[in-house]
């Protein structure tokens, strides 16, 4: 295997305006959920997975931040930066980004996208991403991006989960509406060039209905 450097994404911008050169083998269908905090990506994650099962894996992300409950061990390896490190000396990081808002770093693992192997789809929900994982394999990665097109949406969802103060519910609701300004506002481009595949607003719709919508999408592509 080749020895590559890990991609640093620093926004969703960023994240979609360069290109990937192939550096990892995509083993089976992979459905990426994009969405910002608040946005619904893990509910919407979990009703796909479970519509989906038992053939359907689940990718984790590489994360430095606090364990909040048992569950999360489903969507998250948790681990410290020494940690990350050793990832990386083991070539198994893809791309990684320190985000902001909690001062954390996430990343895609190698390892991850292998362990689906064994499954005939994966779901994968992350914010940044989506385009470095669709431009590894276009025909087997389906790249939705959900976007909230009513800010106070945002800000209300994340008041309303409770895991986070009114300082922190405040700074992730700021990022949380940067993050997705790049997708609606070049939502026809990313469109049209292929990098999304779907943009997908949850303002109005449930998470069963959400999930009625990706999976058009999945029957489509």
């Amino acid at each position: 295997m080749t020895t590559t450097t890990p991609w640093e994404i620093p926004s969703v911008q960023a994240g979609y305006e360069r290109d990937f050169p192939k550096v990892v083998e995509i083993p089976t269908r992979l459905v990426v959920i994009n969405t910002v905090s608040g946005g619904g990506g893990s509910s919407v994650g979990r009703e796909l997975q479970e519509r989906l099962s038992p053939r359907c894996g689940v990718m984790r992300n590489f994360s430095t931040r606090t364990q909040r409950a048992a569950v999360e061990d489903m969507r998250y390896i948790f681990g410290d930066l020494a940690e990350f490190d050793a990832q990386v000396s083991e070539n198994n990081v893809i791309s990684f980004i320190d985000w902001l808002p909690n001062g954390c770093r996430y990343a895609v693992l190698r390892s991850e996208i292998e362990r689906q192997r064994s499954f005939d789809v994966a779901v994968y929900e992350n914010t940044h991403f989506g385009w470095v994982l669709k431009s590894q394999d276009p025909e087997r990665v389906t790249n939705i991006f959900l976007v909230c097109e009513h800010e106070q949406n945002i800000a209300d969802r994340l008041r309303q989960r409770r895991s986070e103060t009114m300082p922190e519910v405040v700074s992730r609701t700021r990022s949380a509406i940067e993050d997705q300004r790049h997708v609606l506002e070049h939502r026809a481009e990313l469109l049209a060039s292929g990098k999304l595949d779907a943009v997908i607003a949850t303002d109005e719709l449930s998470v069963d209905q959400v999930v009625d919508e990706v999976q058009r999408v999945l029957a489509r592509s």
